[in-house]
């Protein structure tokens, strides 16, 4: 569990350093003057800054990530609930399928006398 908890948490500070690394791409590469750009990409680090300073990227991130862990555990409960299900679907069949064996065993017994 430990080491999904690192899986999930390295793949959230992927996400987040490619959402940056493409607004950034995506502020360089706009047809702006140079000034009007320097300002807003100061605007937005300055608001990014905010935003993680006062904790709500933190907090967004860890519901995320509780979220995502619910969520696997609903999966793997589900899966368990199904794999008993299947198990005991196949074991009924099995029986089934064993009785008609023997009442066909049994009817040509009787029909061979």
């Amino acid at each position: 569990m430990a080491e999904h908890n690192q899986k999930s948490g390295g793949y959230f500070r992927g996400l987040v350093t490619g959402v940056l690394i493409g607004a950034g791409t995506a502020l360089l590469l706009a047809p702006k003057r140079g000034e009007e750009l320097r300002g807003e990409l100061a605007q937005n680090a300055a608001e990014w800054k905010d935003k993680a300073a006062s904790g709500s990227l933190a907090d967004r991130a860890q519901g995320l990530k509780e979220r995502a862990t619910e969520l696997g555990q609903t999966v793997a409960q589900k899966a368990q609930e199904y794999k008993a299900k299947g198990q005991a679907t196949l074991e009924e069949v099995t029986e089934n399928a064993s009785d008609i064996v023997d009442d066909a065993t049994e009817h040509d017994a009787e029909e061979s006398v």
